[in-house]
C-alpha cells in the first residue's frame, strides 16, 4: 500500500455537530495505527452544503456525514462502496486522486458489532432516516422475520420500505407514531434511531415494555447521555440494554479504514472498536 500523507484531514459535516465525539475517536485511532490527524467539525446545513462541498471538502482526505445529510450525500457522491448503494444512506465519504467522491455506509458495520451475536426475531425501529436505513439493512441481512418501522412521517418510513427488494419488503411494514405500543408487542429487539434524545432529553422515557418479550434488548443509537431516557425506561422495565458508544465506535473505526484505503482483520477491528467504546464510557455520563 501507498504510504499515506504526514498528516490526514478530515472532518464531519452536518448539523449539530458540537457534539460529536469523532475529533477524540480520531485522534485515537490514529495514534493507534502510528499516524496522525486533524479533524474538524463542519455545522453546515440545508442548501449551505452545496458549496461546502465543492469548496472546503476538496481540501480532506475523506469525511464523515451525519444528520440531516446522509441521504443527501449518497446521491451527490461519484460512486457508492459497500453497503451503501443498497442502504440509500452515506457516512463517510473519501476525496479520490481523480477528484471523485467514494461513499459508503460504516454506521452499519457499527450496528452489526453492537448486536454482537445475539439472533432476534421480531424487532422495531424508531425513526426512518439515514441511521435507520443502516440498522434495517443489518437486520434484514442477519434474517430478522419481522422490521416494524415507527415514525412520525408515515411518508419517509414508506419510502425507506420501498428502497428495499421486493423479497425484503415482505419482511418490513410501518406503523404510525400513535400505534407505537402496537408495534412493540411481542419484539425482541427495540431500537431508537431518532435524535429526539438531543432536543428532548425525556422523550420515549415511558414505553410499554411490558409488551415486548422479557428478553428483549433496547438500543439507543444517542450516546449522550450515555443512559438515555429510553435506555432508563427499559431498564425499569427490567428489559436488557446497550448504548450507542459501540456503534460510534464501530463507524469511526471503520470510516478510519475506509479513508485510507485500508481492509482491517474483521478481529482485528472488532477489538479495536470495543476497545475505543470502553474506553469513551468511562468519561461519558
Amino acid at each position: 500500500m501507498t504510504p499515506g500523507p504526514p498528516r490526514w484531514r478530515f472532518a464531519l459535516v452536518g448539523s449539530p455537530v458540537a457534539h460529536s465525539r469523532s475529533p477524540d475517536l480520531f485522534a485515537a485511532l490514529a495514534a493507534g495505527a502510528g499516524t496522525t490527524c486533524d479533524y474538524t467539525l463542519a455545522d453546515i446545513s440545508g442548501p449551505a452544503l452545496d458549496a461546502w462541498w465543492s469548496g472546503p471538502a476538496r481540501e480532506l482526505h475523506g469525511f464523515n456525514v451525519t444528520v440531516p445529510h446522509k441521504t443527501t450525500a449518497a446521491a451527490r457522491c461519484t460512486a457508492l462502496s459497500g453497503p451503501a448503494a443498497r442502504i440509500g444512506a452515506v457516512n463517510a465519504v473519501r476525496l479520490e486522486p481523480d477528484r471523485g467522491t467514494t461513499g459508503t455506509n460504516t454506521d452499519a458495520a457499527g450496528f452489526d458489532l453492537t448486536l454482537g451475536d445475539a439472533a432476534f426475531e421480531r424487532a422495531v425501529v424508531l425513526g426512518a432516516g439515514g441511521a435507520a436505513r443502516a440498522v434495517v439493512d443489518v437486520l434484514l441481512g442477519r434474517g430478522v422475520a419481522r422490521v416494524r418501522l415507527v415514525n412520525r412521517s408515515p411518508a419517509r418510513a414508506a419510502e425507506l420500505v420501498a428502497s428495499r427488494s421486493a423479497s425484503e419488503r415482505a419482511r418490513v411494514s410501518t406503523t404510525p407514531w400513535s400505534h407505537l405500543a402496537d408495534a412493540l408487542d411481542g419484539a425482541d429487539l427495540v431500537v431508537q434511531t431518532t435524535s429526539a434524545a438531543l432536543s428532548a432529553p425525556e422523550a420515549l422515557a415511558t414505553l410499554p415494555w411490558e409488551s415486548t418479550t422479557a428478553s428483549a434488548l433496547a438500543v439507543d443509537l444517542v450516546y449522550r447521555p450515555r443512559r438515555t431516557a429510553f435506555l432508563l425506561g427499559a431498564a425499569r422495565g427490567g428489559r436488557r440494554t446497550a448504548d450507542g458508544l459501540t456503534m460510534l465506535a464501530g463507524q469511526a473505526a471503520a470510516a478510519f479504514d475506509f479513508f485510507r484505503g485500508v481492509e482491517s482483520d474483521p478481529q482485528v477491528f472488532s477489538g479495536v472498536a470495543r476497545g475505543l467504546a470502553d474506553s469513551l464510557r468511562a468519561g461519558v455520563d
